[in-house]
């Protein structure tokens, strides 16, 4: 499981890298709203299915979105709780 969980996050933060680069707004919420389009199905998908319950699996996970959002400008001064 934690191979499956390990290549789901390289493949998200890989999209959500793309994101950042090749969309030509840099406006947060376009790019807030392409991320839960794009890459959030991605970090949820089966994840009813894969092994979830120990906390470096979901810090894993969440690690994707945290890193998104701290790479947009205005984000960075918020809570983990107020992103995305």
């Amino acid at each position: 499981m934690v191979f499956v969980i390990n290549n789901i996050v390289v493949i998200a933060k890989q999209t959500a890298r793309l994101l950042l680069r090749r969309f030509l707004s840099k406006d947060c919420s376009v790019l807030t709203k392409a991320f839960t389009r794009y890459v959030r199905p991605m970090l949820e998908y089966c994840s009813s299915v894969l092994s979830l319950s120990t906390v470096g699996n979901i810090n894993k996970l969440e690690s994707v979105q945290k890193s998104f959002t701290n790479r947009l400008i205005g984000m960075l001064s918020l809570s983990q709780a107020d992103h995305v």
